[in-house]
C-alpha cells in the first residue's frame, strides 16, 4: 500500500512520507473507506490523511490475487467481478 503512495508521489514521496506513515498507521481510523469492486479491493484515504490538502484524495487498489490470502474464506475467481458497478 506503502509502495502504491509512494508511485502516486513519484519525487514528492521522501517530503510527504510522515503524512503516508501516520496516514497508514495500522489503526482502524486510518481505513474506514474500503470497498470491494472489479478486480480487487480500494482503500480510500481523505485528503490529510496520507497527503496534503491539494494532492486531493487519495486511493490504493489492491488487486483481488493480493486480497484473497488476507480472507478468511476462500472466495471463487469470479468473487470479484460479481461486483455492481456505478449504477448497477
Amino acid at each position: 500500500m506503502v509502495t502504491d503512495l509512494k508511485s502516486q508521489y513519484g519525487a514528492d514521496y521522501e517530503a510527504l512520507s510522515s503524512f503516508v506513515e501516520y496516514g497508514t498507521a495500522p489503526a482502524a481510523d486510518n481505513f474506514k473507506s474500503v470497498s470491494l469492486e472489479p478486480g480487487g479491493l480500494v482503500i480510500s484515504f481523505d485528503p490529510y490523511q496520507v497527503g496534503p490538502y491539494a494532492a486531493g484524495p487519495q486511493e490504493v487498489h489492491i488487486p483481488a490475487k493480493d486480497v484473497q490470502p488476507m480472507l478468511a474464506i476462500t472466495l471463487s475467481p469470479d468473487a470479484f467481478s460479481l461486483v455492481l458497478g456505478p449504477g448497477d
